[in-house]
């Protein structure tokens, strides 16, 4: 209970306050680096891991690992493909504003740690 718990507030909870900020019209074409994403840029993927990983644990068994949509291959999926081709993207959008929120915020899925 405690990892749903933890993973719908990292994953869908980061996602609703990014599409409430972009909803409003004062934050047109600005980055968002409030919420929860204030603490790593990509902590929406850490709770859609956590998702995954709560699903291993729930069945007790080791093969949802090993599943293309097992939480290894999340963890390769968006760390090798995902995440390079969105850190491009912001890069070229958002320029000095996102090399600053990158300097600002070190961690990229778990605050403090990675």
């Amino acid at each position: 209970v405690a990892n749903a718990l933890i993973s719908a507030i990292l994953g869908q909870g980061a996602e609703l306050q990014r599409f409430l900020f972009k909803r409003d019209p004062a934050n047109l074409g600005k980055l968002h680096t409030t919420g929860l994403f204030r603490h790593a840029r990509f902590i929406n993927h850490t709770g859609f891991v956590l998702n995954d990983l709560g699903t291993v644990l729930l069945t007790r068994s080791w093969v949802p690992l090993l599943t293309p949509f097992g939480p290894i291959m999340a963890v390769y999926i968006l760390h090798w493909q995902v995440v390079p081709t969105v850190v491009a993207h912001m890069a070229e959008k958002y320029g000095d504003k996102w090399h600053r929120y990158c300097k600002e915020t070190p961690a990229q899925y778990v605050p403090l740690v990675f």
